[in-house]
């Protein structure tokens, strides 16, 4: 039984690791996840 924990929790752990590098990728690249708002940038911050 606790081996079976044990592999569950590290098959887990790496669906979180997963799932988090996917979120912050994405997040990064886009300064909206949603394309239906994207505010204009101001000519002074270009």
């Amino acid at each position: 039984m606790k081996i079976a924990m044990q592999k569950l929790f590290v098959k887990l752990s790496g669906l979180l690791a997963c799932t988090a590098l996917f979120f912050a990728m994405s997040s990064t690249s886009n300064t909206c996840m949603f394309m239906l708002y994207q505010p204009d940038v101001p000519d002074e911050l270009l």
